[in-house]
């Protein structure tokens, strides 16, 4: 059986890495640019990732921009609004969504990097198996006289 790994692991491995590391509780943070980060937790020995842009979830905080440039959208199509702060608007949401594209690949990224060290820890923590000589591996692939093969796979020594 495996050994879990554990968050104190993750953190090493990560800090190694040249990650920026905050604690959250049992969870840690992974700092990064353009005020987003990912928050780690490892619980039962399974992973949890959940993305942030800024102090909000990424998916709330993607919906609140959306809407709130939406409505201003809207808005800005009022016969009162001036034409020039209707074109600054759009700018501006074409610019947001441009942004949001870019955290979205940076926290991608960053789940990406986080699974392949999880990964990489699970691998090292795995059993190690006996090692055997070159003899008894030959003698269970059929090489060695003193084995045979009875009526299945395994093979058995001879009686």
């Amino acid at each position: 059986m495996r050994k879990p790994v554990t968050i104190e692991a993750l953190t090493a491995r990560l800090e190694l890495m040249g990650f920026v590391i905050a604690p959250h509780g049992e969870q840690i943070g992974v700092r990064l640019p353009l005020m987003t980060s990912v928050r780690v937790g490892v619980t039962d020995g399974r992973l949890s990732l959940e993305p942030h842009f800024g102090p909000l979830k990424r998916t709330h905080a993607t919906v609140v921009k959306t809407l709130g440039l939406t409505a201003l959208g809207f808005f800005s199509l009022l016969p009162v609004f001036p034409v020039p702060a209707g074109f600054a608007i759009v700018f501006l949401a074409l610019a947001l969504w441009g942004y949001d594209a870019v955290r979205y690949t940076l926290t991608e990224s960053c789940s990406a990097q986080v699974r392949n060290v999880f990964g990489a820890l699970l691998d090292e923590s795995a059993p190690v198996l006996p090692t055997r000589t070159y003899s008894q591996t030959r003698a269970l692939d059929g090489g060695d006289p003193g084995f045979v093969l009875r009526d299945s796979r395994v093979h058995t020594r001879a009686r």
